[in-house]
């Protein structure tokens, strides 16, 4: 599970597209804070130290350029999903290349 989310955030955070360059590396930087605040919520990290450093070692939120105008939705979304569905499925389908690179 603790992968998956990872992984998610990955695919979330790996995408080119169009979208809005306000303040992108630190927007970047959010969604992982509330990415790992979940995970250790919902058991699959140990610690939010933890979920960073792995998080950071494969996003690159520093090179961020755009957010997506559903950055808002995206962020609400993870903070109401349950921990069955970020363990399955990831982050909501509303976070999908919501920050570009």
């Amino acid at each position: 599970m603790r992968v998956r989310i990872l992984a998610a955030l990955l695919f979330v955070l790996g995408v080119s597209a169009c979208g809005e360059p306000d303040d992108a590396p630190a927007k970047c930087q959010q969604l992982v804070d509330l990415s790992c605040m979940r995970a250790v919520e919902c058991g699959t990290q140990n610690s939010q130290a933890e979920c960073l450093t792995e998080a950071m070692q494969m996003s690159s939120c520093p090179r961020a350029k755009i957010v997506k105008p559903t950055f808002s939705t995206c962020l609400n979304d993870v903070r109401q999903a349950t921990c069955a569905a970020l363990a399955s499925s990831g982050l909501p389908d509303s976070c999908d290349a919501v920050v570009l690179f």
